[in-house]
């Protein structure tokens, strides 16, 4: 079944910024959607990330600014009382929580015909640098800017399935 990238990322986005506002009160001033073709990502501070599987095949990740999670975590922990030994943990906790949240309520705009998306636990990357990305993979980016800092929301799938559109091509295999 083909899927539209820029429809998923229009969707994923749409809810990223929906969760924000309505979660931990972040308003996103900008958002702008570009296709890189990079050997290698640069990420922020603390990044997320989940296959999604069924009718789309792809990887999402979500990579924060510190200040960006930093604010999360606090609207998320308000009421809670963390030792600091704990911390590191439960700031992670949160980073997979709000992945598993906007993608899952992202899913039921991205089912077509009754087919099931099915979602990976989400992994945890913390400072990391940089993600490699597999040969004949391209990343489609939703650079996402808050007063907290900015978000950056990558959608990576095999290239030779994407047209010049982003549309998945059908290639019979």
């Amino acid at each position: 079944m083909a899927s539209d990238v820029k429809r998923i990322m229009d969707i994923i986005a749409e809810q990223t910024a929906g969760f924000l506002k309505e979660e931990v009160d972040v308003e996103v001033s900008n958002t702008q959607f570009h296709l890189e073709d990079v050997n290698r990502l640069q990420l922020k501070y603390l990044t997320s990330l989940l296959s999604v599987g069924g009718n789309i095949n792809m990887y999402l990740v979500f990579s924060f600014d510190e200040k960006l999670m930093n604010r999360i975590f606090e609207v998320y922990t308000e009421d809670i009382d963390i030792e600091e030994d704990e911390r590191e943990e439960y700031v992670e906790e949160t980073a997979g929580d709000v992945i598993n949240i906007i993608v899952g309520n992202a899913t039921a705009a991205l089912q077509s015909d009754g087919v099931v998306i099915q979602l990976s636990p989400p992994v945890i990357l913390t400072e990391a640098k940089k993600i490699g990305r597999q040969k004949d993979a391209a990343f489609y980016m939703a650079d996402m800017q808050t007063p907290y800092g900015d978000l950056s929301v990558f959608c990576a799938g095999p290239k030779k399935l994407l047209d010049d559109q982003l549309n998945y091509v059908e290639t019979g295999e």
